[in-house]
């Protein structure tokens, strides 16, 4: 990865990411889907802060490209419920 260019673009589909926005995507699946199996199979998953923590910015700032900052604000400060069916991703 290091010897990367500067702005090389990962084609995703029709789109094209940056490769840093293209791996951030990637550890936020990863958590999300780290988090499921642990509460599945009752193991725990032992990640670590700095990939829970990347996870957390990008789905908010994922929320606020959307349009749904203030609904997500409103969810993770424990002032109101996420709507059915709300989805950053």
């Amino acid at each position: 990865l290091a010897e990367q260019p500067p702005g090389r673009l990962v084609a995703v589909g029709p789109h094209a990411l940056a490769l840093d926005e293209y791996l951030r995507t990637r550890v936020l699946e990863l958590v999300v889907h780290s988090v499921d199996l642990s509460r599945a199979t009752g193991v725990p998953h032992g990640l670590p802060g700095p990939a829970l923590e990347a996870a957390c910015a990008l789905a908010g700032s994922l929320a606020a490209r959307a349009g749904r900052a203030e609904e997500f604000l409103m969810a993770v400060s424990g002032r109101e419920g996420l709507p059915p069916g709300f989805s950053v991703v």
